[in-house]
């Protein structure tokens, strides 16, 4: 049967680290600082990704294993591509099993189509 895939596309201030890969290393040898500190963030930001963690936790232990979670860069190239390819105007945007899209953080919403998505593949 699979996972059901979730990607969730976050604003770039969310990322943990600056850069990609290799930028890091790079900066990392250079002896530059690569990770920003909570306190860096706006206190929106800081609100919205405590309570976005707290419902990837939540969907993954109700759901056991049977949703895939995918988290990119809002400026990353997959993320700019996921943002026009779904037109997700709000960030974070959520795209479901890479055909459904949700802008902004709509809990329910997801919630609502990541259950549609698992019942149809029960009954199936």
């Amino acid at each position: 049967m699979g996972q059901v895939i979730l990607e969730i596309v976050l604003p770039p201030v969310m990322a943990t680290a600056v850069g990609c890969g290799a930028c890091r290393e790079f900066m990392e040898e250079a002896g530059l600082p690569t990770e920003l500190g909570g306190e860096d963030y706006p206190a929106e930001l800081r609100e919205l990704w405590g309570r976005l963690s707290q419902w990837i936790r939540e969907i993954q232990e109700s759901h056991g294993g049977r949703i895939k979670v995918e988290v990119i860069d809002g400026l990353s190239p997959m993320g700019l591509w996921k943002q026009l390819r779904h037109g997700i105007r709000r960030l974070p945007g959520f795209v479901v099993q890479r055909r459904h899209a949700i802008s902004g953080f709509e809990p329910q919403k997801v919630e609502a189509l990541l259950e549609e998505i698992l019942e149809e593949r029960e009954a199936s």
